[in-house]
């Protein structure tokens, strides 16, 4: 009897999971579809302004090098205990200079990498061939249960560096707040910003992770990746691709400096022209 109810289990779940990706899919397809309304013009610009760095309250340092994976980081990484980096590939410049300069541990997780392709700094490098996800399955995890089933679910002073290729959406709609506080500095690259003309992009996916991030951050750095050209939307030129830093409220405290380009911004792809933000950025 209980082999027969195992079975029955592990079918359900199997459907479960099969239901899950299907609703996935079919998620993607209608916030990438021509046949959704278009966004209105003033919606796309109220979103685009929420990118809008406000400032920040220490001075913005480079980690990563002087190539695509290296981001501005507000200078405050003294007690920092960790980083959590989904999205990692086979660059890993980043995580590298956290653990040789700053003797900060990184936990990394991508789905499309090997372990064996890694060379991980040892004691300071952590790595599984999973996907950051809005569920858990064998080849899945949320961001709350991977901080949860980590040493670190108490912490307050962790960095979360996010490069998932478009899955950040969906990723951090289900993350809760208490977890994202967890956080000191987040890092996010968000894709696919051309399809802000989505009504239901723009209002069921960009929008509400915008909003639940600054309910406790402040953004305090933009960057666009010069992979792919600026795209016309209205009277606006945005990003495809676009790296934004955040800064815990209760940490950036004190005068704030904008700077925007920021002298320290390189070209993700150094054989493309680099793009320069304009409104409502500048």
């Amino acid at each position: 009897m209980r082999s027969f109810v195992k079975i029955i289990t592990q079918k359900l779940l199997k459907l479960d999971l099969l239901f899950l990706y299907n609703i996935q899919r079919f998620n993607r397809f209608l916030d990438y579809s021509d046949y959704i309304q278009k966004s209105d013009e003033i919606d796309i610009e109220e979103a685009l302004k929420l990118t809008v760095p406000v400032g920040c309250s220490k001075p913005l340092i480079r980690v990563g090098g002087y190539g695509d994976g290296a981001y501005l980081l507000p200078d405050d990484l003294d007690g920092i205990e960790a980083c959590f980096s989904p999205g990692t590939s086979n660059i890993k410049t980043f995580e590298d200079e956290l653990a040789k300069l700053f003797h900060i541990k990184s936990f990394m997780t991508d789905g499309s990498v090997k372990f064996a392709s890694l060379e991980l700094i040892e004691g300071y490098q952590f790595f599984q061939e999973k996907w950051l996800n809005e569920f858990n399955d064998k080849n899945s995890m949320t961001l709350s249960s991977w901080i949860k089933n980590s040493h670190f679910e108490h912490s307050k002073n962790l960095i979360l560096q996010m490069d998932i290729e478009g899955a950040e959406y969906n990723s951090l709609i289900q993350t809760s707040e208490t977890c994202l506080k967890k956080f000191r500095i987040i890092v996010i690259e968000f894709h696919n910003l051309d399809n802000l003309i989505n009504q239901r992009f723009l209002n069921q996916r960009f929008v509400p992770v915008m909003k639940r991030i600054l309910q406790n951050f402040d953004c305090v750095h933009a960057h666009p990746n010069n992979s792919s050209p600026l795209q016309q939307i209205y009277k606006f030129k945005v990003p495809k691709t676009l790296e934004l830093t955040f800064y815990r409220k209760d940490c950036n405290k004190g005068k704030k400096k904008k700077i925007i380009p920021h002298e320290k911004d390189i070209q993700n792809d150094p054989n493309k022209e680099q793009i320069v933000l304009g409104y409502p950025w500048v």
